[in-house]
């Protein structure tokens, strides 16, 4: 028999509150989102349907509530606490949780208020009832409303969603799966959780999220995850799910305030016993993943669009859609996803910097032989790339290729790799004067060390050394600036002559505010040596919670695809979330993710990510 679950999740907010920051539960620095009701998150999610109407009526005007009877004035913020609970029904008994409110001063800690000097109410009144002393009680049906909290003229919201869920039976499962999880409880023979690794952090629009692990002899699986007091199951025969629909949305949503706490348990190695392993935790953060990544992809030898959303890559210039373009690589995207760069990379022509539209990207702009350009980068205006030519950084008109500008450079140094700011005032680039990997190409900057350039009224200064080789042996490369300008993500390498880009294994991700500080390794998002964490690009901001930033990778996607420890490694893309509010000096990431839907047939890099939407035509 499956078990009925009801829930309910209040999300509090106040009127005019700001988000400080905080550290979250795990100690590793994530954004706060609306726990007591701060601003960052300060509408119901996006996603989420209503059930009820939430809007005011005439019934719902008329729905009980408390005296508003004041007292002394309090200053501060009013704040409703918690900001956000989960109740389950489990029986006939309904469900009951006390709430209480606050004042937050510029200054000083929270007033706790009486909560008899609160006027509360429910909208609507079907949803339940809350009384004088802030206790609601959930009348036991599915829906959506807000509770209001009024004191001294000031009123803070809370956003209620009741809904019922199910354990659910995966395909093979028999329909008493449940059941079969009732004998005693054994860990050494419990599953093998391989994918995602805990503690990682998730957006919370994610979709396609693959918990895998081994069996280790069972054959039978129960996936229980947890909310709050919001308790799910999956039971498969599989060695892998992939939580989709209602219950995995309330569940995110749910762990915004808290965690999700995830429990892999096997049966049918030791009889009845059920074999259960630890739990781990993972984070939903409040920030969306949007846009679509760009990649380069070795398999489909071209460019391949995945937009947030989609369940598959599309071809945006490869031989099966552009087969008149020679091998067009080293691309970049404007900041309005609107146009592309990209150098064709083939004899002949070889080294040639093309730009087009993007919904037209083989209709090139000009013709561009002899414009040579290798991995660009827009100015926020779209209407000017920059890209390396012969060691120089060299700003071009995207409409016709002529060249308007030079980057001043150092005597005997030759830079590559820009990337120009989201907010158009600096160029970042490696400056080596150890010239450029690659056999054919210039992929990347051997013993390179990294730069800025300042545009100070439509002059480019002089060229400012940020992070410096440790060692003879090391190279920073690749730099790219955060959407909010504050950080500059980069990868360094061990010695390598013969060239740094896609298959040097010793990358690592490390990052820097560009202002004389220690860079600081992504120890997170690394996880170990030899992984070839390389080429970070960062995602758009909604500026809720972390910022995305994604990079290739030759790490083992659970068991789904094998790179370490071969001979010829197939990179995928990875995600990291990077909290914008740590501590200088200190880790911002967290572990990352594998990007959902991406091709594993192929080596993937070069994840250049930028605005897009399809809209009602398919096209942005």
């Amino acid at each position: 028999m499956r078990r009925l679950v009801w829930v309910a999740a209040l999300l509090a907010l106040p009127l005019g509150a700001c988000d400080d920051g905080a550290d979250d539960a795990a100690g590793q620095g994530a954004t706060p989102d609306a726990t007591g009701g701060q601003l960052v998150d300060a509408m119901p999610p996006p996603d989420a349907a209503p059930l009820l109407d939430a809007q005011p009526s005439p019934a719902l005007d008329a729905a009980p509530v408390t005296p508003d009877v004041g007292g002394e004035p309090v200053q501060g913020v009013l704040e409703i606490v918690p900001g956000r609970v989960t109740l389950e029904l489990d029986g006939p008994e309904p469900a009951v949780q006390a709430f209480t409110a606050r004042r937050l001063p510029v200054q000083g800690d929270p007033i706790p208020l009486d909560p008899r000097a609160v006027r509360w109410r429910v909208e609507p009144r079907e949803l339940g009832v809350i009384d004088a002393d802030g206790v609601f009680t959930s009348a036991g049906r599915a829906g959506r409303g807000t509770v209001f909290a009024t004191h001294q003229g000031d009123e803070a919201q809370a956003f209620v969603d009741v809904s019922s869920f199910e354990d659910v039976l995966g395909p093979g499962a028999p329909e008493d799966a449940p059941t079969r999880f009732l004998g005693p409880v054994d860990g050494a023979c419990a599953p093998t959780p391989v994918y995602p690794e805990p503690l990682t952090a998730f957006p919370r629009n994610i979709q396609g999220v693959a918990f895998q692990w081994y069996g280790e002899g069972n054959d039978l699986f129960r996936v229980r995850f947890q909310a709050g007091d919001l308790s799910i199951a999956w039971y498969t025969t599989d060695d892998q799910v992939t939580p989709e629909g209602d219950a995995w949305e309330a569940l995110k949503r749910n762990a915004l305030d808290d965690r999700l706490q995830v429990t892999v348990a096997g049966v049918g190695a030791r009889g009845d016993t059920v074999c259960e392993g630890p739990t781990f935790t993972i984070f939903v953060d409040p920030s969306l993943l949007t846009g679509a990544v760009y990649y380069w992809s070795t398999g489909d030898s071209g460019i391949m669009r995945l937009a947030q959303g989609d369940t598959a890559p599309e071809p945006v210039l490869t031989p099966a859609v552009a087969p008149f373009i020679n091998c067009p690589a080293c691309h970049a995207l404007s900041r309005d996803g609107q146009r592309i760069a990209f150098t064709r990379t083939s004899f002949p022509p070889f080294g040639d910097l093309a730009t087009s539209q993007i919904e037209a990207p083989s209709e090139l702009n000009y013709d561009p032989s002899g414009v040579v350009g290798y991995l660009p980068s827009f100015a926020p205006s779209g209407d000017r790339v920059v890209a390396e030519s012969g060691g120089q950084l060299v700003v071009r008109d995207v409409e016709d290729g002529a060249e308007l500008d030079r980057l001043p450079g150092i005597a005997g140094g030759q830079a590559g790799s820009p990337d120009w700011s989201w907010q158009g005032d600096r160029v970042v680039a490696a400056m080596t004067d150890g010239g450029f990997g690659g056999i054919v190409t210039p992929q990347g900057v051997n013993l390179g060390s990294l730069f800025i350039w300042r545009n100070v009224e439509g002059v480019w200064s002089q060229p400012e050394l940020i992070v410096d080789r440790a060692g003879a042996d090391q190279s920073n490369d690749k730099p790219s600036f955060s959407p909010d300008g504050s950080l500059i993500a980069f990868e360094r390498t061990g010695d390598n002559p013969g060239g740094t880009a896609m298959g040097d294994s010793s990358a690592r991700l490390f990052i820097t505010r560009g202002e004389g500080d220690m860079p600081v390794e992504l120890q997170r998002a690394n996880r170990e040596p030899g992984l070839g964490n390389s080429w970070p690009k960062w995602a758009p901001t909604d500026r809720r919670g972390r910022m995305w930033l994604a990079f290739s990778s030759q790490r083992d996607y659970g068991h789904q695809l094998f790179n370490e420890g071969t001979d010829s490694p197939t990179p995928q893309i990875w995600v990291t979330g990077i909290d914008p509010h740590a501590e200088p000096g200190t880790d911002p990431s967290s572990p990352a993710f594998w990007l959902p839907y991406q091709s594993l047939r192929s080596g993937n890099h070069i994840p250049y990510w930028a605005v897009y939407d399809k809209g009602e035509t398919g096209r942005p």
